[in-house]
């Protein structure tokens, strides 16, 4: 590469207006970057270690900053390493990718056509501006940002743009957060929602914020579809209560709703397509559903319609703060009010079953019969098992017999000395 330096133009001594040396020292960056007739292709920005080799020469391991040549082949050994082509125009490899820098023809200049080994490859190309990565059965070309990975089959998974493949006489393009594998022959299928890794660092650059929307709406989605009865099955008019934003939207609601959707799949669905910018409500509603269906994952499905992340999630709260529970919580008694107590059945006091009396005891003083009270309601609650034989099970009925054999055990001992 060219090794520009920027000076004062009046040190310079050339007189010339700073806009004119500003221009200058942008060309000279352009033509250094761009490649020339010296031979640069790019600069390799090595942050690890890397090998380089011309063709038929010893590789040259790489710690640092090189400049690399049309021809050569850089393999990254540990760590990462950025291959900046021009101003607009970058690749990321990593330990393992394994690239050939071939060189093409553009009109007049001379361009780098990568052609991707093994391993990955993060091209990045803003709009307005394309780089060509050949593969195995394909060329992939990237307006925008994504990764093309080199393994069994070919996969370009698109973080944001557009990517066009080529194959022979066939072409086909990868929308945003979409990725497709290409066989060797070349064969591409439909695109798929794109599946990421939340450990991997080139994912995580561009799908931070989605990754983490997704966990939230997921979280919030399985836990309202939990705390519906089972027996209550989601409605359009179900979801109609818990939304009233879509109440302008009620005709498509019910022509669309689909009752085997899960309750949170739905309030999920429905939220996203509210707070969507792109198309109308029916197209969003299509697509948000049409997206998920595929496999995408909530926070792809938000980002792919353009949602804004606290404003979708209030949303989803509120709804999920309307919607019914399962199990209601049970009443406790109230301890100031007289129902907390139970009256006792018919004759369960020791009375005759008619008026609630004792019998009087026969054959015994009166100073012998002492007066005792027998309770005739018991409180709510646990009670204790009594002494007494006998043993049911039913606490309130043991207890209370229990009680009454004590009384009269008593009164037969006092009435017989013992």
């Amino acid at each position: 590469m060219i090794a520009t330096s920027v000076r004062s133009p009046r040190r310079m001594g050339h007189g010339l207006p700073r806009s004119v040396w500003a221009a200058l020292v942008l060309l000279g960056l352009g033509a250094a970057c761009s490649g020339g007739d010296d031979g640069s292709a790019g600069r390799l920005v090595v942050d690890g270690r890397a090998e380089v080799a011309s063709p038929g020469e010893a590789a040259d391991e790489v710690t640092g900053s090189k400049s690399v040549q049309f021809g050569q082949r850089v393999k990254v050994l540990e760590g990462t390493a950025v291959l900046r082509l021009d101003r607009d125009r970058e690749l990321e490899l990593r330990a393992g990718s394994n690239i050939v820098l071939q060189e093409v023809q553009e009109g007049e200049r001379r361009v780098v056509q990568p052609l991707l080994l093994e391993h990955d490859l993060l091209v990045q190309a803003p709009p307005g501006a394309r780089l060509t990565v050949v593969t195995e059965g394909a060329d992939v070309t990237v307006s925008g940002g994504a990764q093309v990975s080199r393994g069994p089959v070919v996969v370009v998974s698109s973080y944001g743009g557009t990517v066009a493949l080529r194959s022979g006489d066939q072409t086909s393009s990868v929308s945003a957060l979409r990725e497709v594998s290409i066989t060797a022959d070349g064969a591409a299928p439909a695109p798929a929602p794109l599946t990421y890794d939340a450990n991997d660092a080139w994912d995580r650059r561009f799908l931070s914020d989605a990754i983490e929307l997704g966990n939230e709406l997921e979280a919030r989605s399985t836990g309202f579809s939990a705390q519906i009865s089972p027996t209550e099955a989601p409605s359009a008019e179900f979801l109609l209560q818990l939304l009233p934003d879509l109440a302008p939207h009620a005709n498509v609601v019910r022509s669309r709703f689909q009752a085997e959707r899960s309750p949170g799949e739905a309030v999920v669905g429905a939220a996203i397509a509210l707070e969507g910018t792109r198309g109308t409500f029916d197209e969003r509603w299509a697509g948000v559903f049409g997206f998920r269906d595929e496999g995408a994952q909530w926070g792809l499905v938000a980002l792919d319609q353009g949602v804004t992340r606290v404003p979708l999630l209030a949303l989803v709260d509120g709804a999920i703060g309307r919607g019914p529970r399962a199990f209601e919580p049970i009443p406790l008694p109230d301890p100031s009010s007289d129902d907390d107590e139970v009256a006792l059945p018919s004759g369960a006091n020791g009375s005759n079953g008619s008026n609630g009396t004792r019998p009087p005891v026969t054959n015994a003083p009166s100073s012998a019969t002492p007066s005792v009270p027998v309770p005739t309601t018991v409180p709510r609650g646990p009670i204790p098992p009594g002494p007494g034989p006998l043993n049911t099970g039913i606490a309130i009925l043991d207890a209370t017999i229990n009680a009454l054999v004590d009384t009269l055990s008593g009164l037969l001992r006092g009435l017989g000395g013992g």
